[in-house]
């Protein structure tokens, strides 16, 4: 894939050949990985692939997001897509226009439907593409639990104290 070239303006004599040269840039490719960062009933801390859709938006020269390219056909990318995803038709990798300079897409997650454990990702996370360049964004995804540690120790020293004994009350039911 290529992407469509800028316009160029040609103009023709009577009985004269015209010439126009037009160079074309490739597009590049995008995918998107999320990881969820969790914890087990031992405190231990592991990673979890997700799975999420992301629309892919531009920003104009006011700062607002726009679905791109419109609001009706916009670009959904899948993060880590099941097999039943892709025969239904999401793209686990999307060729988007880009420059030798750069172009700047911003991805964020369209779809509330977080995986049990975590929250939905609000956040536009940007990705710069170049021309022909394959690219896979990854993307971290937020536990919807806090966790905590408490450390007992003598307010004098610092030193910790062993043998302290806690409770935990939830304030909202």
């Amino acid at each position: 894939g290529y992407g469509r070239a800028d316009d160029l303006p040609v103009t023709v004599l009577p009985g004269r050949l015209a010439e126009a040269s037009v160079t074309m840039l490739e597009n590049a490719t995008l995918r998107v990985s999320k990881t969820g960062i969790t914890f087990n009933s031992d405190l231990q801390m592991f990673s979890v692939p997700l799975g999420a859709a992301y629309g892919v938006y531009t920003l104009d020269a006011s700062g607002a997001y726009l679905p791109y390219p419109d609001a009706q056909d916009q670009a959904v990318i899948y993060a880590n897509a099941t097999a039943a995803q892709l025969e239904a038709g999401a793209q686990a990798a999307l060729s988007l226009p880009a420059r030798l300079e750069g172009t700047t897409y911003y991805l964020r997650e369209i779809e509330d439907g977080a995986a049990s454990g975590f929250v939905t990702d609000e956040t536009y996370h940007a990705v710069t593409l170049y021309s022909g360049q394959e690219l896979s964004a990854s993307i971290t995804g937020t536990s919807d639990r806090g966790f905590f540690q408490v450390t007992l120790s003598d307010a004098a020293t610092g030193e910790p104290l062993a043998g302290g004994e806690f409770a935990l009350y939830a304030l909202h039911g």
